[in-house]
């Protein structure tokens, strides 16, 4: 078994996230940048140091577009587009594009929840109006998002009998609610508010908080920030957006947070992958 490095990882990311960019040029669909990547194309022109993904979104109706288009025509034989609408074993609330010659497994994930590099593809939807009404569907949103992480993930045993038995306790107490079937329940809350509707709108399907929306304005117009040597969209108001998301977003965290948040190990596919010498 090959294992991929770090900076393979990021390559392998990088050239993901051109061919999906050059795909969305072509077929004229709306995508930006988001979460840590348009925070590192801002603050790190590329990758945060210590981050280790690619996020970016789209309006539902480009996903939607994006999603149907690419189960016809993929961007190309090696990258996949996967979902829980298409794919056993995928407890996601939103679309990884997959490079199928490698395979990968996140820590905290159960064992058949398999992936390999990818990127992440979030739908951006639309919320109720009303700061009160809003703040109950977030709070609701965060409950069910809680139920899909906690019924994903696996039950390690441990020797310390009464940590073993909290884990137990969560892990019967989640376990039955299904990641399948919350994805889909998560997903068909999201769309009873239509994202060209509404004034506010956000990540909603996996989101941190309140801080993950903003105004409709935010995603109505882009431009061009750089990436490890490219450009790739963004929301022209993402000062708005990140001071939303992170706050005081160009000060560096302290050093003892300057950590990858993913725990993950990747490999490449047999046959694939540098050849030895």
């Amino acid at each position: 078994m090959k294992f991929l490095t770090a900076d393979e990882i990021k390559k392998l990311q990088l050239d993901i996230l051109i061919r999906f960019a050059d795909y969305c040029e072509q077929n004229n669909l709306c995508y930006f940048l988001y979460a840590g990547t348009l925070l590192g194309a801002v603050r790190h022109k590329g990758f945060i140091p210590w981050d280790d993904d690619i996020d970016v979104i789209m309006p539902r109706p480009d996903y939607e577009k994006f999603l149907k288009m690419t189960r016809e025509t993929p961007l190309s034989p090696e990258l996949e587009t996967r979902s829980h609408r298409t794919n056993e074993n995928y407890n996601a609330t939103f679309i990884k594009i997959v490079d199928n010659r490698t395979q990968g497994h996140e820590n905290h994930l159960a064992k058949e929840i398999m992936s390999g590099v990818w990127i992440d593809v979030f739908p951006v939807d639309g919320v109720p109006d009303g700061e009160e009404a809003k703040n109950q569907y977030l709070a609701q949103m965060q409950k069910k998002i809680r139920r899909l992480e906690y019924s994903s993930r696996p039950l390690i045993f441990c020797k310390n009998p009464l940590r073993f038995a909290k884990r137990l306790a969560i892990y019967l107490g989640y376990h039955h609610f299904g990641y399948k079937k919350m994805a889909v329940e998560i997903e068909r809350e999201a769309l009873k508010y239509p994202f060209e509707n509404s004034k506010q709108a956000g990540v909603t399907v996996f989101c941190g908080g309140y801080n993950e929306v903003v105004d409709h304005s935010v995603f109505e117009e882009s431009i061009k920030l750089p990436f490890e040597g490219y450009e790739f969209n963004a929301p022209k108001q993402y000062d708005q957006y990140l001071t939303t998301i992170y706050g005081d977003y160009m000060t560096l965290p302290p050093p003892e947070q300057r950590i990858s948040a993913h725990g993950y190990t990747a490999w490449w596919v047999e046959g694939y992958g540098p050849t030895e010498e």
